[in-house]
């Protein structure tokens, strides 16, 4: 990637993650058939002291994996998908995550309405507000995104973890 586009990626709601496992794929795709639920349910504990619950529906499909939450809440909802690959000492889950496509569709709605929102009612200089917003939404969305990652991360490495998969020398990239 070139350097003067580096800065930009921080606004683009996708990333890519390897899990590195200690088996060759087939014991791991094995395992993960038979621990993998189709639904995983839980809590997240929100800074005053709530909590927020959480689902997630993951199929498992020969040695690709497909993840589809959270949702059930006002979090943002994203689709992982990864696939289980051999390597010299045993294999990696390489998965990808980017946000829902209805996600998208309504974020994009919104930006649209509040863009004609801003048009109708202030017509004379109304780009400068208009670019402000625009900003501060993308802001936003880069840091939710960022935020949603990392818990489906943690919550598939958990996954795995419990299913005694992922030894200690075992990591995330």
């Amino acid at each position: 990637m070139n350097s003067f586009f580096r800065p930009l990626l921080w606004a683009i709601p996708y990333r890519e993650a390897t899990i590195h496992l200690p088996l060759t794929k087939e014991p791991i795709r094995q395992r993960l058939a038979t621990i993998i639920p189709a639904n995983v349910i839980g809590v997240t504990p929100t800074l005053v002291g709530g909590q927020l619950p959480y689902r997630y529906k993951i199929y498992l499909d020969g040695y690709s994996l497909r993840a589809i939450g959270p949702s059930g809440n006002r979090r943002w909802c994203l689709v992982t998908q990864g696939e289980i690959q051999d390597i010299p000492g045993g294999s990696v889950l390489r998965l990808t995550l980017r946000l829902s496509t209805l996600i998208i569709v309504q974020l994009l709605l919104s930006l649209a309405l509040l863009i004609w929102f801003f048009r109708i009612f202030f017509i004379e200089n109304s780009l400068p507000i208009i670019l402000f917003f625009t900003m501060q939404f993308l802001f936003i969305m880069a840091f939710n995104f960022k935020y949603e990652a990392d818990c489906t991360l943690e919550i598939l490495r958990q996954l795995i973890a419990d299913c005694q998969l992922v030894d200690s020398s075992s990591s995330i990239d």
